[in-house]
């Protein structure tokens, strides 16, 4: 008859074994692989390595910090940058505000100026005319002298420049035409041989001389108009006052213009209008 074995505690068996494999240490290495699966067993080398794996994280994780801290000083950078570009989008802004300021200063001083300038041209222009309405009356005035004047030097001018004889005024200034005279033009009138403006142009010539042409002792009328300075105006009254003579009388009639002074235009005009031209010194 078989006896079956008293189990043994389950803790002194335990006991029992570490003893053992204190007492022989290679033993544990078999146990280990008697108790523990390969999974087990391939623990440690797959600890190490994830851990392996990490450190590598880990050392990536500090590449990617410092990649950040310099992202985060360009990004200082940037904003440094920006912040002096708007300092500098201020002082430009100022700065045009500036130049607005005096744009504006100059324009009002521009205007000043031109209100100035239209005033400096008013006064200019009163000027003018005061000095030409001045030059006006001088020119008239001296113009009157040489009309009193002339009758008493007329003659011997005009006997040496156009050969004449028996000359005698019969009007100037100072001398009257005579009744006589006077009827025979205003009967020339009265029976159409002139006209009305040719009679008033007779009456208002300056010297009207009668004589006789010393060639051939025909008689001749000399019309003068005196002026200090010699205009084409003075030209056109004295071929006028000429032309009516002539016709009035039915004689030749010479036109003069007298004075101290003609421009070569004037001459010229004088010349094609065959008007004599006397120069009187002054």
């Amino acid at each position: 008859m078989t006896t079956t074995p008293t189990p043994i505690d389950p803790e002194s068996l335990v006991a029992r074994i570490m003893e053992e494999l204190r007492a022989n240490p290679a033993a544990q290495e078999l146990l280990m692989h008697a108790l523990l699966t390969r999974e087990f067993l391939g623990m440690p080398l797959r600890l190490e390595h994830i851990e392996a794996q990490l450190d590598a994280m880990l050392g990536r994780m500090d590449g990617i910090e410092g990649r950040l801290g310099g992202i985060e000083g360009r990004m200082d950078s940037l904003e440094d940058g920006q912040r002096r570009i708007e300092g500098r989008m201020d002082s430009l802004e100022d700065g045009q505000r500036r130049i607005e300021g005096r744009m504006d200063s100059l324009e009002d001083g521009q205007r000043r100026s031109e209100g100035r300038l239209d005033s400096i041209e008013e006064v200019q222009s009163d000027l003018q005319a005061t000095v030409r309405d001045i030059q006006d009356k001088v020119g008239a005035l001296v113009g009157d002298t040489l009309e009193l004047k002339l009758p008493g030097r007329i003659i011997p001018l005009l006997s040496q420049k156009i050969r004449l004889r028996g000359a005698e005024i019969v009007r100037s200034p100072t001398t009257t035409m005579s009744s006589e005279l006077a009827d025979a033009i205003a009967d020339a009138a009265d029976a159409g041989v002139i006209e009305d403006w040719q009679l008033d142009r007779i009456a208002l010539t300056d010297i009207i001389i009668r004589a006789q042409r010393r060639s051939d002792r025909s008689p001749v009328w000399i019309a003068v108009e005196a002026s200090s300075s010699i205009h084409l105006s003075d030209i056109e009254r004295t071929r006028q006052s000429a032309d009516s003579l002539a016709a009035a009388f039915h004689q030749d009639a010479i036109a003069v213009v007298a004075g101290y002074r003609i421009d070569l235009d004037e001459n010229r005009q004088a010349d094609d209008a065959g008007v004599e031209v006397l120069i009187v010194a002054s």
